[in-house]
Parts: C-alpha cells; sequence; structure tokens
C-alpha cells in the first residue's frame, strides 16, 4: 500500500471555542494516520520498540494550513511515504474535509471501489496484494478534490534506540516501505 487513508471526526475536545479544529491537533492526526500506515504494514510501535530497541521521533515537521476543519466534520488523512534512507523516513500527508459535494464519494463508497481497502486497513496485519496497491493509490488521489485539503505536512521521522541515538531501520520495514514508493512512482 502506498496511500494509507485514516477516516477522523471532528470532536468538540479538538476544536477552540469557535469550533474550528485548533492547529496543534492535526499534528495529532497526523501521527495517528503514520501510526495507522505502519499498522498495516503489519509493524506496531510497541513491538517495533520491544523487539528492535528503536522509536521514531519527529526530526522536521513542515506544515501548511490553507484552511480549517470544524466540529463534527468527517476527514480524511491521506498518508504515503516519501522518502527511505537508513535511519529515517519521509511522509507526505493531507488532511481533507469529507464529501463537501454529492459527487463526491462517501466513506462507504471509498471502501467499496477499493476492495475493503480502509477495512482491511483497520484488521491489524492485512494488507491488499501489491497488484491492488497501485489502483488503490491511482483512485484515492481522484477522490479528494484539491480545494478540500485543510492541511498538508512533510514530516521526516528519525530512527533511534531507547536512548535516543540515530539508529538504522530493521531491514524488512525498510524494504517493505522502498517497494511503497516504487508502487506509487
Amino acid at each position: 500500500m502506498s496511500t494509507h487513508i485514516l477516516p477522523i471526526r471532528v470532536y468538540y475536545e479538538d476544536t477552540d471555542v469557535g469550533g474550528i479544529v485548533y492547529h496543534p491537533n492535526y499534528l495529532k492526526y497526523f501521527e495517528r494516520a503514520r501510526t495507522e500506515y505502519l499498522r498495516a504494514k503489519g509493524y506496531d510501535l510497541v513491538s517495533l520498540n520491544s523487539k528492535n530497541n528503536l522509536q521514531f521521533v519527529i526530526h522536521t515537521a513542515k506544515l501548511e494550513y490553507l484552511q480549517p476543519a470544524r466540529l463534527d466534520q468527517l476527514l480524511y488523512v491521506v498518508s504515503e511515504v516519501e522518502s527511505v534512507r537508513p535511519a529515517s523516513l519521509v511522509f507526505a500527508q493531507g488532511i481533507y474535509v469529507a464529501c463537501r459535494s454529492e459527487l463526491k464519494p462517501s466513506l462507504q463508497t471509498i471502501e467499496e471501489s477499493a476492495g475493503g481497502f480502509l477495512q482491511a486497513q483497520r484488521q491489524e496485519h492485512e494488507t491488499l496484494p501489491s497488484s491492488e496497491h497501485a489502483s488503490v493509490n491511482e483512485q484515492a488521489k481522484s477522490w479528494f478534490d484539491p480545494s478540500d485539503l485543510c492541511c498538508k505536512a512533510e514530516i521526516r521521522l528519525a530512527c533511534v534506540d531507547n536512548q535516543l541515538r540515530p539508529t538504522g531501520l530493521p531491514m524488512n520495514l525498510g524494504m517493505e516501505l522502498k517497494k511503497c514508493l516504487q508502487i506509487s512512482r
């Protein structure tokens, strides 16, 4: 899977008094989406830490706020791996407001069109066959109108050990993420 889509509902706790998502919460949404992206690939953060003595920390976060998300809106956090290096990776992420017009698909339509792609991501360690990844990636790009983009980000994660010293990505994770780069290009 080269593109991961996480639906998130905006709750009152996420907003300011005017019902607009408080700006640090976009970082939380991006974090959740990256975590679920890795989980869908079969790598949960707790196991990575306990088995490999490693964790990810944010090295650089570049965010651009384009328009506000509001109370009770359904958002889609779209995540793609942009680059993989021996001890770091970069995610390109965007948060879109769902279905502002009737022409755009609902969550149900997205799940049906992608052959259960989103549902599969909710089930631990379940992924689509590689042949389906490319078509899902292309479909996902067409589901979201650029005018619905609330916030976009480029997040560089560094891989560190439990003493916060740089360490390499596990070989199998690095290879898996590099395959995603090939699929999305």
